[in-house]
């Protein structure tokens, strides 16, 4: 068992752990498997909810996990594909750029959204980045979701 603030992982929850190859001397990326997209979402949410409303030196980070020696910063992300991350990175240039405050992935798909309370867009492709829609009022209606109902949704299919 181990623990993540806010979330108890058990080891009947993981399918597999390892680390990626890196440089030397450097912090190696681990990945972690889980056994149900819930399993998975449920850790994602958990890390976001303890690094909310912290300064950087209180967000996750070794010590806050119990290990000992020198604090270091922990990332927890979802994996994406080089096309979805290639397709995250133009989406999070874009919100900025047209003054979107959200912008994120779950499960492979990438969402933003202007303003808290309105519709979110899902972006499927770089056809989006073409029209360049300047407001939600250019979402389809069956991609209005806001980011408690996608992982709500998505933490239902197991």
């Amino acid at each position: 068992m181990k623990c993540i603030p806010y979330f108890i992982v058990f080891d009947r929850n993981m399918q597999r752990i390892y680390r990626l190859p890196g440089k030397p001397g450097t912090n190696k990326t681990i990945v972690a498997e889980f056994v149900t997209v819930r399993d998975k979402n449920n850790i994602l949410s958990a890390a976001r909810n303890f690094n909310k409303k912290k300064p950087t030196e209180e967000k996750l980070n070794s010590e806050s996990i119990g290990l000992s020696g020198k604090r270091i910063p922990i990332y927890i992300s979802e994996y994406l594909p080089p096309s979805s991350k290639a397709l995250f990175r133009k989406a999070r240039m874009y919100a900025k750029d047209n003054k979107y405050q959200y912008c994120w992935t779950i499960n492979g798909q990438v969402f933003i959204r202007k303003l808290t309370g309105e519709r979110s867009i899902r972006i499927d492709s770089d056809n989006f980045f073409l029209s360049k829609p300047t407001d939600t009022e250019n979402a389809e209606p069956n991609r209005e979701m806001s980011f408690q109902s996608d992982l709500e949704k998505f933490s239902q299919q197991d």
